[in-house]
């Protein structure tokens, strides 16, 4: 059964190997990032948010029931 997966900093280096992980195991993944240090951009399956997280305002806003 797939589950959903939130992935924070999923464009970086671990967080890239983890969302790859996920992915291969047939589960929906989202990834916030705010690409700032992002090392991979071959990431096609998942959904990706570009979100800073160290912004109350915008992390406020997010609606994490539909994603």
């Amino acid at each position: 059964m797939a589950m959903n997966i939130l992935v924070t900093g999923g464009l970086g280096y671990i967080g890239s190997r983890v969302v790859q992980y996920f992915l291969d195991k047939d589960h929906i993944v989202t990834i916030l990032d705010n690409l700032e240090s992002a090392i991979s951009s071959d990431i096609e399956d998942a959904s990706i948010i570009n979100i800073d997280m160290t912004d109350d305002e915008a992390t406020d806003k997010l609606d994490l029931d539909e994603m």
